[in-house]
């Protein structure tokens, strides 16, 4: 299980996006992924969801699972991306291929 929660709903382009999961119900020792991406929310027809809703920003990190309930932040630069909305979408997944997402809307300003 995860959950994500990003410190605020409206962000400065010139300001980092701090990230903070809490990843449970891995065995200690567990390898995981963990993908970060912000992506314009789809709608319209196939061809406007097709180029609206590729990320606009992608990070991947890789972790170990200590066992019981991880938090683990991180800092986002929103440099790349332009003012509009946006759904922050983290997954973290497994060898194995578990995975979980979670997404939540974020909004990017001048």
């Amino acid at each position: 299980m995860i959950n994500p929660a990003a410190s605020a709903s409206f962000r400065s382009r010139t300001e980092p996006i701090e990230v903070t999961l809490e990843i449970s119900g891995l065995p200690p020792g567990t390898p995981y992924r963990t993908e970060l991406r912000i992506v314009r929310p789809g709608g319209g027809n196939a061809v406007t969801r097709l180029f609206r809703g590729s990320a606009a920003l992608r990070v991947a990190f890789d972790g170990v699972h200590p066992g019981g309930i991880e938090t683990v932040r991180r800092e986002v630069s929103l440099g790349e991306v332009g003012p509009g909305s946006y759904l922050l979408e983290v997954t973290v997944s497994t060898a194995d291929g578990a995975k979980e997402t979670r997404r939540q809307e974020v909004t990017v300003v001048k």
